[in-house]
């Protein structure tokens, strides 16, 4: 009987071989058993499937599913990187704050200022979630994306893991991104509470005006910051999950012939019980965000801002939570939370269950293309234009197109590289594309004095979206809509003529 089983895993073996494909490794026989046949006992799917290529993993990767990177390499996305000698992911990112520290100062740090500081951030986290496509990006493509990973704000961008092994390098990560988002919540929730203990001790109206806008600018400040968080934390959350016991899926390495009920193994690194206390602690913590932050947050932007639109609250509650929709025309002030379902919709995709590459992409193309044209048709964000020889051109809806057509030509692409149809001119183009839109947000952002802010108005009862704009030009100060009478006066402008008249 032995000898027959011998012959009947050889056979199977054999077989096998005979019909191995990319994204499938070779599970040896086990060191105990009592064959001596060397070669292959069962198949296994890769997690990374790009990184398994006729039984062997490409070069960059190693682990029983070729899931974890060797030395002096680092993942990006779902491709391993040579550890550069030089950290271009810091140097980009230390330019890019600088920017906008610069621009950001010299405009008071106006919403126009945020708002194309937050397309950009957008942009480049997408760029970024597209990587994890389980497909063979090219060398150069990944490069590039993956220098700006800064938009991620965390351990990332010093390249962790040519440092330390997967599992160190994730739980740095993870603390990177958590921990200052919890942090600079709690601290900002304290400053607001005193700031509104001082506004009601205060008793002169000029006094209070201060507190308030202090109040506003400090909200305004934490839900920035949970915006441009959402992404990595968002990701980082859900990946503790991708254990055995959570994904049945053949990816799982055993040794023999029957896979081993007992282990609880961590897709990214099957050297890593996921039942080990630390990660179990790490779980439960990633529980706790999962449910309120990555879920409940881009529900509840869009239930509040829907709220705010359907009974026309934009100018009651300006002062303390006008910065949820004032990037945004009235009529789509709940953009943010659409916003932020892309991200989540693209990271479920890539970053926990081992789906089929081209579903992955197909499903992402589907969501791009309807977010580009809704941009395209919609023109949900607040008008903003540059004259140029006698026409205007709609600055902050034009700029976030061409992005999303960005975001959207990096995932078409990726079908392509997923067939092995990696050309020169395809990358060349690619490169292009986003070397074009780094430039024009450039452009864009140092020209902010010489854009002019149309601020649409708030829609009355009377009134149909689009109607009774005030628009004003170079140099003057913008309002936003919900600062605006119907005959375009601003709040301040009220004031000082009922003071004048006073006087008089």
């Amino acid at each position: 009987p032995t000898m027959f089983i011998e012959l009947a895993l050889a056979a199977l073996s054999a077989t096998v071989a005979a019909y191995a494909e990319d994204g499938v490794v070779c599970q040896k026989y086990s060191s105990n058993s009592s064959s001596n046949e060397s070669g292959c006992i069962n198949s296994i799917d890769c997690f990374f499937p790009n990184n398994c290529e006729s039984w062997n993993c490409v070069e960059g990767s190693e682990g029983d599913t070729c899931e974890r990177c060797v030395s002096d390499y680092f993942r990006s996305g779902a491709v391993c990187l040579l550890c550069p000698a030089v950290p271009w992911s810091i140097f980009v990112g230390i330019v890019l704050l600088g920017i906008v520290a610069v621009v950001g100062s010299s405009n008071h740090f106006s919403v126009a200022v945020a708002v194309k500081v937050k397309m950009l951030v957008d942009m480049l986290q997408l760029l970024l979630l597209s990587l994890s496509f389980r497909v063979s990006w090219p060398q150069a493509i990944a490069t590039v994306i993956d220098g700006s990973k800064i938009a991620f704000l965390n351990a990332e961008a010093f390249n962790v893991q040519c440092f330390t092994d997967t599992a160190t390098a994730f739980y740095i990560t993870w603390l990177s991104s958590i921990s200052p988002l919890a942090v600079a919540t709690v601290l900002i929730i304290i400053a607001d509470r005193c700031m509104l203990k001082f506004k009601q001790r205060e008793r002169g109206e000029v006094r209070q005006e201060m507190w308030m806008d202090r109040r506003s600018i400090t909200r305004r400040f934490l839900l920035y910051i949970c915006l441009i968080s959402y992404a990595p934390v968002a990701r980082l959350v859900i990946r503790p999950y991708a254990c055995q016991i959570n994904i049945v899926a053949n990816i799982w390495y055993y040794n023999g012939s029957k896979p081993n009920t007992d282990s609880n193994k961590w897709a990214f690194d099957q050297s890593l019980d996921c039942s080990v206390d630390w990660f179990q602690g790490l779980t439960f913590i990633s529980t706790i965000f999962l449910v309120c932050f990555t879920f409940l947050f881009p529900l509840l932007m869009l239930f509040f801002t829907i709220r705010i639109r359907k009974f026309k609250l934009h100018r009651q509650n300006n002062r303390l939570h006008g910065s949820v929709y004032e990037a945004y025309q009235p009529s789509w002030c709940f953009m943010e939370g659409i916003i932020l379902l892309r991200k989540l919709i693209l990271i479920i995709l890539t970053d926990l269950y081992p789906i089929m590459p081209l579903v992955q992409i197909l499903v992402s193309i589907f969501v791009s293309l309807l977010y580009f044209l809704l941009i395209l048709f919609g023109t949900p964000f607040r008008k903003t234009y540059f004259r140029f020889c006698g026409t205007k051109l709609d600055v902050h809806n034009s700029f976030e197109a061409l992005a999303s057509f960005t975001v959207l030509v990096t995932q078409l692409s990726a079908l392509l590289f997923l067939y092995n149809v990696i050309t020169d001119a395809v990358q060349f183009v690619l490169l292009i594309i986003n070397g074009t839109v780094i430039f024009l947000w450039l452009a864009i952002f140092f020209g902010q004095t010489y854009l002019e802010e149309t601020w649409i108005e708030e829609i009355g009862d009377d009134q149909t979206d689009g109607e009774s704009e005030a628009e004003q030009t170079d140099g003057q100060v913008s309002q936003p809509f919900f600062l605006k009478r119907k005959d375009g006066v601003t709040a301040a402008e009220l004031r000082n003529r009922e003071v004048a008249i006073s006087e008089f």
